[in-house]
Formats: C-alpha cells, structure tokens, sequence
C-alpha cells in the first residue's frame, strides 16, 4: 500500500509525462505553456528544456501539496 506522500508523488510523475507526451520533439516547452516564466535566452535548447520541466516540476508539487 502505497502512502499519500507517495501518490502525490505519482501524480507529480504523471503529469509532467503527460506535459512532454503533448509537447511534439524538437519544440520549446515555453511556446506550449505560458504559465512558466522564462528565465533566460534561448540559447541552449536542451538547458532550457531542462529548466523548463524543473521549474514546472516544483509548481505541481506546490499544487499537489495543498491537497
């Protein structure tokens, strides 16, 4: 049995494969979801996709938190 810090774990995981799955290869994260702040130029795609999906990572797990 699973506890709930782990589901809210799960749900954390699960949303962030659902975000890549919609976001087709070889495209900004930022063109697809505007409620992320870009930080920094576009400089380095894999960086930015990095940062993108760590930032975005933290505000579910913020959300999933008030649950």
């Amino acid at each position: 049995m699973k506890t709930i810090e782990e589901l809210k774990e799960i749900i954390v995981d699960l949303k962030i494969a659902l975000m890549k799955a919609n976001i087709p290869n070889g495209h900004c994260p930022y063109a697809y979801y505007y409620s992320v702040e870009q930080e920094s130029d576009c400089d380095d795609c894999d960086k930015c996709k990095r940062e993108f999906f760590e930032k975005y990572k933290n505000k579910i797990r913020q959300e999933v938190e008030k649950w």
